[in-house]
C-alpha cells in the first residue's frame, strides 16, 4: 500500500459535481490493483500441472485518516455506503465520486500533480482517540468501485 506525502489531498464530489476537500487528512492510501485468478485446469491436461488464467480486477481501497472535525465528520457520514446519492433500491442519480491528488517529484526535481479519480464507496468510518496527542481522528476506507484514472 502507497501512502502519499505532503501536500496530497483527498476530495469528494457527493454526486452533485463539484469536489470539495476533505479536510485535514494526515494519511491517504492509493488504491492497490489485483487481478483475481481463475483455475482453468481439467482431467484432461497432458501433464500434471494445474493452469490458471487472469480474472477480473479488483480496483481495491483507499484508506485514509485525519482529524476530526464536525463538518468533516458530517461530509463523510452523509455519504456512508452510497455509490449514488439517492434514497431509493436500486440506486440512482448522480455517482459519488472521488480524487486523490498528490505531487510526483520528476528528475530534474520539478514538481507535478498526479491525479486519481475513481467512482466508490466509503464503507468503513470511524473515530479513535490519540491520547499521547489529545486529538481525536476520523478513519475511513473507500472502496473503488469500476476503473480508477491516473492522470
Amino acid at each position: 500500500m502507497v501512502n502519499l506525502a505532503l501536500n496530497a489531498k483527498l476530495e469528494l464530489d457527493p454526486g452533485t459535481g463539484s469536489y470539495s476537500i476533505v479536510d485535514e487528512c494526515t494519511t491517504i492510501s492509493v488504491p492497490e490493483f489485483s487481478v483475481g485468478v481463475v483455475d482453468t485446469s481439467h482431467l484432461n491436461l497432458l501433464t500434471p500441472h494445474r493452469t490458471f488464467t487472469p480474472g477480473l480486477i479488483d480496483n481495491g481501497s483507499v484508506t485514509f485518516e485525519c482529524h476530526f472535525t464536525e463538518a468533516t465528520y458530517s461530509q463523510l457520514l452523509a455519504v456512508l455506503g452510497k455509490k449514488k446519492i439517492t434514497t431509493v433500491i436500486p440506486p440512482t442519480g448522480a455517482n459519488v465520486n472521488w480524487r486523490i491528488t498528490a505531487m510526483d517529484e520528476d528528475a530534474a526535481g520539478a514538481l507535478t500533480p498526479v491525479t486519481w479519480t475513481f467512482n466508490g464507496f466509503l464503507n468503513k468510518l470511524g473515530t479513535s482517540f490519540d491520547e499521547a496527542e489529545a486529538i481525536v481522528k476520523i478513519k475511513g476506507e473507500i472502496k473503488c468501485d469500476n476503473l480508477v484514472t491516473v492522470a
